[in-house]
């Protein structure tokens, strides 16, 4: 199984969503500023994939840092985007810090992934984000997976040990995962380190979308191409579950070709059924790769449980 979201959790006093009142706090009762702090405490369930730590399908990794705004419920202005860790099970504080109001007001905390997705951009803006054409590499894949995040009208909850109030954030994937899974079929030819890609020229992917920084919608760039290909995988592994990945605008990538090329030489290609892809759900395309060309039989999951979806078969 595998969960659709990813969660910030900040020291267990608020929830993800955050309409309390106030505490009754004055600036007598703060005797500080007080900061923001942001922890993680991940509850992490992996499938058997022997990528799936790489893979950010419910957890993060060590490496991993979020983008973040802390502002005035209400405030107009654009306040100084920080970063913060995203893979600590203690409250960590942004970089650079932000600060409670003095007077006890509520606040709306934003988060965004990748960092460098947002970061410097002014609130509630259209900013275009573009994937990565090669994600073979864990790296590029990570990169390209769009996560957003939002809590509004956060009451200041103080921890009086150290003159911090905590905010919890709920990661919500953006964009639409697909994943294939190769198996070998008549004429029994061998998949190890095949090369997975889908799209040709004149026929590319949809590469962009449009992400309002305040309200977390995409809307996707239905002009926008990658220029080449988009390369799922480059060595497939025969060992693993699946571990040809990709994550992509939603979109609909009926008629788009999916090509095998063996190790051995072969190319094989098939033209992919027509299914709606929507943001925060993950699609399984089982390839059956025969001498004759390739059989395509399509599922979807909610980056979660794995329903049917429908099939098709195509030849080379």
């Amino acid at each position: 199984m595998k969960l659709s979201n990813i969660y910030i959790l900040a020291g267990a006093l608020v929830t993800a969503s955050c309409t309390g009142n106030l505490e009754g706090l004055d600036t007598a009762d703060v005797p500080a500023p007080v900061e923001l702090t942001l922890s993680s405490g991940i509850s992490v369930e992996l499938d058997a994939d022997t990528r799936s730590t790489l893979q950010q399908n419910n957890g993060w990794n060590a490496s991993q840092s979020v983008c973040v705004y802390g502002i005035e419920h209400g405030a107009s202005s654009t306040p100084t985007p920080s970063t913060v860790s995203a893979n600590s099970t203690t409250p960590q504080t942004p970089s650079p810090a932000i600060y409670w109001p003095a007077a006890g007001t509520t606040m709306d905390v934003y988060g965004w992934y990748p960092t460098g997705a947002v970061s410097d951009k002014d609130l509630n803006t259209s900013q275009t984000f573009t994937i990565k054409a090669d994600q073979s590499g864990t790296a590029n894949y990570m990169a390209s997976d769009l996560m957003f995040a939002s809590a509004t009208d956060c009451a200041r909850v103080m921890n009086s040990t150290n003159n911090t109030a905590n905010v919890a954030l709920e990661f919500h994937h953006k964009l639409s995962r697909i994943r294939v899974n190769l198996i070998s079929g008549s004429g029994s030819p061998s998949l190890a380190d095949a090369t997975v890609t889908i799209g040709a020229t004149g026929a590319f992917i949809n590469s962009q979308v449009t992400l309002n920084t305040k309200t977390g919608s995409v809307a996707t760039v239905t002009t926008s191409s990658l220029g080449s290909v988009l390369t799922l995988c480059s060595s497939y592994s025969t060992s693993a579950t699946s571990n040809a990945y990709a994550v992509i605008p939603p979109q609909n990538l009926g008629g788009k070709k999916i090509t095998v090329k063996l190790k051995a030489g072969g190319v094989l290609t098939a033209s992919l059924p027509s299914q709606a892809l929507s943001g925060g759900s993950a699609y399984v395309y089982n390839i059956t790769v025969s001498l004759a060309g390739l059989t395509v039989t399509s599922s979807i999951e909610p980056w979660g449980t794995e329903n049917d979806a429908g099939s098709a078969t195509v030849y080379h």
